[in-house]
């Protein structure tokens, strides 16, 4: 999102925010689980931590 301010026709103060993960989520290049599979996950990355 980006948002300008204007004054006499030119751009006097700007401000923006990137999205970049959700930019990934929709053009698929970024794995989210869904909740249900986010605790196995986070379980065996864990163990494998510990091994």
């Amino acid at each position: 999102m980006h948002i300008d301010r204007f004054e006499d026709g030119k751009i006097v103060k700007y401000w923006g925010q990137g999205d970049a993960r959700g930019l990934m989520q929709k053009l698929g290049i970024m794995f989210v689980p869904s909740p249900k599979l986010l605790l196995p996950i986070l379980k065996n990355s864990v163990s494998k931590l510990f091994k």
